[in-house]
């Protein structure tokens, strides 16, 4: 009885955000990062919208810009692989068990201040932008219309899947999920940011959003605080588990949500549950990209 009314009170009040949240977007009318009236739908203005920091060049699996300083020296070094599979070396050389990784925006001032205040003091009007810019992004890329780069499709052991255009990679997905929240951090944090992300997304594309599929059945500590690779691996071991099977019955490709892609170490650790349960194909987007750290 205490585990319903605690599931009562978590979607309850996701349920409640989600509609401040629509409110924010459409009564407010300012901007969430000039203030001023948005001339546009959604709450960032054209102008704020065109002056926010973007990844460049990017490999067509990690999201990456050839150019960014853990990047540079590699694409030197196998200039020709890089532009004949339109892979970074590192992902040549250690391919993800995601298909691919995309950002709508780059993990760079203002942006991270963005999403520190959607985050942390609940600024809804700011998730609402960002969510939305990622939609649009997603709808043109699986629209098969290629902006930056071409995706290409892996399979789980990393081998490539289909030619260097990867057609199969533009397929849409058949549904969307965001990375869990564990309820502990849930209850710290008053929502999850990833789910209301995943909602606006699966919204624009017209998906289902399949996030109580999965759940984080172990809590951990946040890995920035871990400061190796190993370390970070250890600590999502376990962390998370398919609650509802049946729901992923016949959905071969899913695509994951996050605020925030750093090391890939969490979205890759839920990748490898999602195959483990029959997934076929599993993409990963976020509202920023951030360059890895060259550290462990």
């Amino acid at each position: 009885m205490t585990d319903l009314v605690s599931e009562i009170f978590v979607y309850g009040g996701q349920v409640r955000r989600f509609v401040a949240d629509r409110l924010a977007r459409t009564v407010s009318g300012l901007c969430c990062c000039c203030g001023l009236d948005s001339d546009t739908h959604s709450t960032l203005c054209s102008h704020c919208l065109a002056s926010l920091p973007r990844i460049r060049d990017a490999c067509a699996v990690c999201g990456l810009s050839y150019q960014s300083n853990s990047q540079r020296e590699s694409w030197e070094q196998h200039q020709h692989q890089t532009e004949l599979y339109n892979r970074c070396a590192h992902c040549l050389a250690h391919p993800p068990c995601f298909a691919l990784c995309r950002g709508a925006f780059a993990y760079a001032s203002p942006i991270d201040q963005l999403i520190a205040d959607y985050k942390f003091n609940e600024r809804l009007d700011i998730g609402a932008g960002l969510s939305e810019e990622l939609g649009r992004i997603m709808e043109v890329y699986y629209a098969g219309v290629r902006q930056d780069a071409s995706g290409i499709a892996l399979d789980r052991r990393g081998d490539r899947a289909g030619d260097k255009r990867g057609d199969s990679a533009s397929a849409k997905p058949c549904a969307v999920m965001a990375v869990p929240l564990h309820p502990r951090r849930f209850r710290q944090r008053g929502f999850d940011q990833a789910r209301l992300i995943a909602q606006r997304v699966a919204h624009r594309l017209a998906l289902p959003n399949l996030s109580d599929a999965v759940a984080r059945t172990r809590h951990t500590t946040p890995q920035t605080e871990a400061k190796t690779k190993a370390e970070r691996q250890a600590n999502l071991i376990g962390a998370f588990g398919v609650m509802r099977k049946a729901a992923l019955n016949g959905c071969e490709h899913v695509v994951i949500i996050d605020d925030v892609v750093t090391t890939t170490a969490t979205v890759s650790s839920l990748t490898a549950t999602l195959l483990d349960a029959g997934v076929k194909r599993v993409d990963v987007w976020c509202l920023a990209r951030a360059e890895r750290s060259s550290k462990g």
